[in-house]
């Protein structure tokens, strides 16, 4: 069974890989002249690699506890 830490050690990896595929389409946007979708898709790159921020303290804490 794979512990909590690990799981959120996945889900950061998962937010990390969407928030490369969000920079890759804002870019692609910035390439068609399309603003407007090019800033959304960077806002949401942002919010994924905040998330996957969040999950790595949320694992980092899940480790302490085990370790506690």
């Amino acid at each position: 069974m794979t512990d909590r830490g690990d799981r959120h050690r996945r889900a950061a990896r998962l937010h990390k890989e969407a928030a490369t595929r969000h920079e890759e389409a804002a870019q692609f946007w910035i390439g068609k002249g399309d603003v407007a979708r090019a800033d959304i898709e960077a806002r949401h790159a942002r919010h994924e690699q905040e998330a996957a921020g969040l999950e790595t303290d949320h694992a980092g804490i899940e480790d302490a506890d085990r370790r506690s």
